[in-house]
């Protein structure tokens, strides 16, 4: 309900607050968060004076899975061993090394680089 400015003034007097509006249901005074329903006149200060009854929030986010004590823990046991699979999935391995002189042409092709004729060359050149 909107407040005169007769009872205004009187709020900011004993109270040191300026309102204009009070709840319809309960009388509260209303700040700037109040809740309206489009097409009905009237300003509350919550869903529960609005409605009568308590309304459930809606949780943002996904759904929650319901599970008991013995599946929480096996899905939390299965959700570890995904996490540590895809670790070792991006874990790189080693090249092998060579140890003499023949088959260094082979490991350097083998990796993963890719080099010109003229870096493997420059390789070769110091062991002949």
């Amino acid at each position: 309900m909107r407040l005169t400015k007769a009872q205004s003034e009187q709020l900011l007097e004993q109270h040191g607050i300026w309102i204009t509006a009070a709840c319809d249901e309960c009388g509260n005074p209303l700040g700037a968060v109040r809740s309206t329903r489009r097409g009905e006149a009237g300003e509350w200060c919550s869903e529960r004076c609005r409605d009568g009854v308590r309304t459930e929030r809606r949780r943002g986010g996904r759904p929650r899975l319901k599970l008991s004590a013995k599946a929480r823990i096996s899905h939390r046991r299965k959700l570890v061993r995904e996490a540590v699979q895809r670790h070792r999935l991006g874990v790189i391995k080693n090249c092998p090394q060579a140890t003499g002189t023949e088959g260094v042409t082979d490991v350097i092709l083998s990796s993963c680089y890719t080099p010109s004729r003229a870096a493997i060359a420059l390789v070769l050149e110091p062991l002949r």
